[in-house]
């Protein structure tokens, strides 16, 4: 008799645990998460995607990008940016010639010579400053996009990630990304504008100073450039340190499981490990799908922004050698210090975007075996 109940028991928990009772379920999941994770996108991400006909609920549709594929959408977004700049390289321009012109005329009265070029770096940093402003309010509005869809996709992630047997390795990742969304929001509206704005007024006051030629703006650059490095380098080992070991703790804990089922639930053990497996295979499909979609989305948010920034970057670098060439050297200064500002700007919005696209990587490729 009690053998017969156990097998009733056993034959229950098969049917409960079976594939065939969650395929709906199953299947209807990534219709879920790309409502609630494509919600969280701005409209013209979600443009692009649907131009590519990229969906959580096809994960195929995730080959659609190839490498031509990126290169064109650079391209794409390098010439709808580069004609702004190019503007701003025309004025410049236009007024360091004007400059030169005068100081030419004025038979190499060296006084003169530094009144002409102090009004003229006065009139490129009039025209640089606009400019200069609208880069980094892109680049802020950029990171606090990139903060807000992953406030919206950590949870979800994690989610389907602890469903496919990832609970220790989604809880690190939970902790350090979500820690990452704040320091990234106190960076993006505190921290950059600050020091911009400071990098500003020390470029100004090197240009016309007589006291210029120190380079503290690039001293600036150099030592912010390094923490953001020392920053990404330390967050990326932890990640990968805390996502190994959680990986071999999650692997031990479902091979148990599938242990136990093989071995202590009678007749149908076997059955029941392979349904277990089945499920969790499934699971696993739709969280690489998942990782997939949320690092392309980040990609994307964040390709325009740093595509524009370099485009003025580039305009910039070439308006310096303008400078240099026509010999107006105060304005040949302050260009180097406006470089330096784009230069921080592209170092902060390329690492810590990419910082989300690494860890989610780390976090895909140590849950293989899980």
């Amino acid at each position: 008799m009690k053998r017969i109940i156990a097998l009733i028991l056993s034959i229950i928990f098969m049917l409960i645990c079976s594939p065939t009772v969650y395929a709906d379920e199953i299947s209807d999941l990534p219709y879920e998460l790309e409502e609630t994770l494509e919600g969280s996108l701005d409209s013209e991400v979600s443009d692009e995607l649907s131009k590519r006909k990229i969906s959580l609920s096809d994960p195929e549709s995730l080959n659609n990008i190839s490498m031509e594929e990126i290169f064109v959408c650079i391209a794409e977004a390098f010439s709808d940016s580069i004609l702004s700049p190019l503007s701003l390289l025309g004025k410049i321009v236009g007024i360091l010639l004007i400059s030169s012109l005068v100081s030419s005329v004025g038979d190499g009265n060296e006084q003169m010579s530094k009144i002409i070029g102090t009004v003229a770096s006065l009139a490129v940093i009039g025209i640089t400053y606009s400019y200069l402003s609208d880069a980094l309010s892109s680049v802020t509005a950029m990171l606090s996009d990139v903060s807000q869809f992953m406030l919206s996709y950590v949870p979800v992630y994690v989610g389907v990630i602890t469903s496919s047997g990832g609970a220790v390795s989604a809880s690190g990742y939970y902790v350090a990304v979500l820690s990452l969304c704040e320091v990234i929001a106190v960076i993006g509206k505190a921290v950059l504008p600050t020091v911009c704005g400071c990098m500003v007024a020390i470029s100004i006051a090197e240009s016309i100073s007589p006291l210029s030629g120190m380079g503290v703006a690039a001293s600036i650059k150099r030592m912010v450039n390094r923490l953001f490095g020392l920053f990404a380098t330390i967050f990326v080992g932890v990640l990968s340190i805390k996502s190994l070991v959680g990986a071999g703790a999650d692997s031990v804990a479902v091979r148990g499981a599938k242990y136990a089922a093989s071995s202590f639930v009678p007749v149908v053990g076997s059955a029941v490990s392979e349904a277990y497996t089945t499920v969790v295979g499934s699971l696993s499909l739709i969280r690489s799908a998942t990782g997939a979609f949320g690092m392309t989305a980040v990609l994307f948010i964040v390709l325009r922004p740093i595509v524009s920034v370099t485009a003025l970057s580039l305009v910039l670098w070439l308006a310096k050698a303008a400078a240099e060439l026509l010999s107006v050297k105060s304005a040949s200064r302050f260009l180097g210090g406006v470089s330096d500002i784009v230069s921080v700007m592209l170092t902060a919005s390329i690492l810590l975007s990419m910082l989300f696209v690494i860890s989610t990587a780390v976090l895909m490729m140590t849950c293989l075996n899980v």
